[in-house]
Parts: structure tokens; C-alpha cells; sequence
């Protein structure tokens, strides 16, 4: 095992991956947990938007980035 294997090896596994909204988006990405609000954080880098959503919940909230 190689130093970049035993590296991986050494990460927790915090979770499974899984589809946060079935809206489109043009490049979604940077998924952040906010503990404090339980809520997810994810920009779309194409849309110039911050998303904020619930896991199981509906109603993803776009926020448009300040000088967009």
C-alpha cells in the first residue's frame, strides 16, 4: 500500500452521498453542512446562487451572490 492509500485509509467515513434536490443545476457544487441552522449550503458557480435546502424537506432557496 502506497503513502496516498494508507492516507485515504486513515479518513472517517462521515456518511453516504446522496441527491439533494431533483432541481437543475448549471454547476452545483462545494456542499457545506450548517450544524447550528440544519440546513445544507451549495453554490451554482453558473448561476452566480448560494442554495440552501433540508435534506427530505422540500423548497431549495436560491441566494444571489452580492455584486451578480
Amino acid at each position: 500500500m502506497n503513502p496516498t492509500e494508507r492516507a485515504y485509509d486513515a479518513v472517517p467515513l462521515l456518511g453516504t452521498a446522496g441527491v439533494a434536490t431533483d432541481e437543475p443545476h448549471h454547476l452545483g457544487e462545494g456542499p457545506t453542512w450548517d450544524p447550528s441552522r440544519e440546513r445544507l449550503l451549495w453554490v451554482d458557480i453558473e448561476a452566480g446562487t448560494v442554495h440552501t435546502g433540508r435534506p427530505g424537506v422540500r423548497g431549495i432557496r436560491p441566494h444571489l451572490w452580492a455584486g451578480r
